[in-house]
């Protein structure tokens, strides 16, 4: 039986996760063979998705297997992982993951299809949602409750009295980003329901922009399009995504930032990003900058790797217990307090 454990940044902590699924696992039969393993994201090109699968395609490599990368582009966006499922049939995969986009779309097409060819199909990130659970073996991922959570408690403490708040999301049906809004309500009305909760219309003084959320289809021209003009909305005291969107290209954000007018950057909406990877130098510079408020992140890399041991544990039709959770983590600008800090 596996314990859930929940680890930090510190690879030391996380290795306690993949040691315990490594030795309950036992040599594999299938030691001599290259496995192939396939993560099937939502884009692609996302930046924590290519540092999961870094981290799984490390693992693998050194017990001589690797990993593949699937899944659309954030053009394609849930129709687009659906073709990438429905391609996975039949490539002899040894085990596949995926970070879910829309439950019941792929539920009812793709995914089917794939677990009928008998390979072992887990979720990570983001999981089917309840009524589909059946169709994955396993959820490996983050307590995405806890990051909305954790994004109204910064809120909160930030801005006690309240004001006019703007969500970003990717989509109206991904399940983590869309249980991360929920426990960003939730926390603001001080409630226990984690279920589907109502924008905020006056609970703990704060109101839910009319055209908030934003939902950017994981396509970063759009999500720096409405990024910009929230920074315009003078009625805003507060711009959060559950997603980290905007940082997903540094460069191209530190420019939009400095290209706003000087009244818009003076007086600019308190902004809190979540779901990030782990911190990179860029994001250190961005913080110390003070053009972002604060960080809550995820350790990708980390992730990824435990994916690669649980599944290979699933090829040896082992029944696995509870599952690993990486935990996330705030970080806000006074995180570093020099440059050596980030090394």
């Amino acid at each position: 039986m596996i314990s859930c454990v929940r680890a930090g940044f510190g690879f030391q902590s996380l290795l306690l996760v993949v040691a315990t699924i490594s030795i309950f696992a036992g040599p594999s039969r299938h030691a001599m063979a290259e496995r192939v393993f396939a993560l099937i994201t939502k884009n692609v090109g996302d930046p924590n998705f290519i540092e999961a699968w870094r981290g799984c395609n490390d693992a693998a490599r050194i017990k001589g297997d690797r990993c593949v990368h699937l899944g659309g582009d954030n053009l394609g966006y849930f129709r687009a992982q659906n073709r990438a499922i429905e391609d996975a049939v039949g490539e002899g995969y040894s085990g596949v993951a995926i970070s879910v986009t829309k439950s019941e779309f792929i539920a009812e097409n793709g995914l089917p299809k794939l677990i009928e060819t008998g390979v072992p199909v887990i979720t990570f990130d983001s999981d089917l949602i309840a009524p589909f659970h059946h169709l994955r073996q396993a959820f490996i991922g983050v307590e995405n409750h806890l990051i909305g959570r954790m994004l109204a408690r910064e809120l909160q403490n930030r801005l006690p009295f309240g004001g006019n708040v703007c969500l970003m999301s990717a989509g109206p049906y991904d399940p983590n980003l869309n249980e991360r809004i929920n426990g960003f309500r939730s926390e603001i009305r001080k409630t226990s329901d984690l279920g589907s909760q109502l924008p905020l219309n006056g609970s703990g003084g704060w109101f839910e922009s009319p055209r908030c959320p934003w939902f950017n289809k994981d396509n970063l021209d759009l999500a720096m399009t409405q990024f910009r003009q929230s920074m315009l909305d003078d009625r805003l005291d507060a711009f959060i995504t559950v997603g980290s969107w905007p940082l997903h290209d540094p460069q191209r954000y530190v420019q939009t930032f400095r290209n706003l007018p000087a009244d818009a950057r003076q007086n600019r909406p308190l902004i809190l990003i979540g779901g990030t990877g782990a911190p990179t130098p860029e994001h250190v510079s961005i913080l110390r900058d003070k053009m972002v408020d604060g960080l809550v992140a995820i350790d990708f890399y980390n992730l990824g790797n435990v994916v690669y041991h649980y599944l290979v544990s699933l090829t040896q039709d082992k029944v696995l217990g509870d599952l690993p959770i990486v935990q996330p983590h705030f970080i806000g600008e006074d995180a570093y307090s020099n440059k050596d800090d980030t090394q």
